[in-house]
């Protein structure tokens, strides 16, 4: 059944945020991939990764708001590595380790 979710719906990730609580990530339809233009976007700048995260988190979680979705973001989750963008860059098909401490 879970295989059948992710077909219809898309692969997801839960991710905790610097407010502690956990939001889904969702993969993005084309329309989405369209508007983030990935192929022409730096992925480790964090406006990029802002936008990205923005995208994935927002159809999910509609107490998101815009205007304060980048106090929910810390610059050690936006780091290559970071549990926060193994998963982030998993729901977008991207493979990266997780950084050892």
């Amino acid at each position: 059944m879970d295989d059948l979710k992710e077909i219809l719906y898309g692969k997801t990730e839960v991710v905790k945020l610097a407010d502690g609580k956990e939001y889904t990530l969702r993969e993005p339809d084309i329309d989405t991939l369209e508007r983030l233009e990935l192929n022409s976007a730096d992925i480790n700048d964090m406006k990029t990764i802002k936008k990205i995260a923005w995208e994935l988190l927002n159809q999910d979680n509609p107490g998101l708001k815009k205007e304060t979705f980048g106090r929910l973001l810390t610059l050690s989750m936006m780091t290559e590595g970071s549990e926060f963008m193994v998963k982030v860059l998993s729901v977008l098909g991207r493979k990266q380790e997780t950084k050892k401490e």
